[in-house]
């Protein structure tokens, strides 16, 4: 069996909007990891240092926040301070406009939904977030970033 190409480039276009350089797929994975330090430290900011409410209630306050965080961000200002701090941002690969708040939602509704499941969210929503990895069309799209049709690029 023949083994399949997987082109990956480092540039695309949006048609009549220019070329845009995709965010490589570890800096994607390091801006993940800013915005959930954010996350954690708003946690114990608000909650004193201390679980306060047991562990179930601060797991289901966590996540909350953790979506929350997300599609807000995305949806008023096209990226999140993960991405700031990495020189990314996303846009719509239609025009390579920022986010509406629709497209913020439809990026945020696959990890989130599948979060929620029981047992598997604890995999299927990393999976959603690593997804770019797996993408063979070039352009490093997670399957949330297909389902929104947004691009993750480096900003100019």
């Amino acid at each position: 069996m023949a083994a399949v190409a997987r082109q990956v480039t480092e540039y695309v276009e949006v048609a009549g909007h220019g070329v845009f350089r995709l965010t490589p797929v570890p800096k994607r994975a390091l801006a993940r990891i800013v915005d959930g330090l954010i996350i954690v430290i708003a946690f114990f900011l608000l909650t004193g240092f201390f679980f306060q409410s047991g562990l179930i209630l601060d797991l289901i306050l966590i996540a909350l926040m953790a979506n929350l965080y997300e599609f807000l961000m995305v949806g008023i200002i096209g990226r999140t301070v993960g991405k700031i701090a990495i020189g990314a941002r996303i846009i719509r690969s239609a025009d390579g406009t920022k986010p509406k708040f629709t497209d913020s939602f439809m990026r945020w509704l696959l990890p989130g939904v599948v979060g929620l499941l029981p047992i598997l969210g604890a995999l299927g929503s990393p999976l959603v977030l690593i997804s770019p990895v797996f993408d063979s069309s070039g352009r490093r799209q997670g399957w949330h970033d297909k389902i929104a049709s947004t691009l993750v690029v480096q900003q100019v």
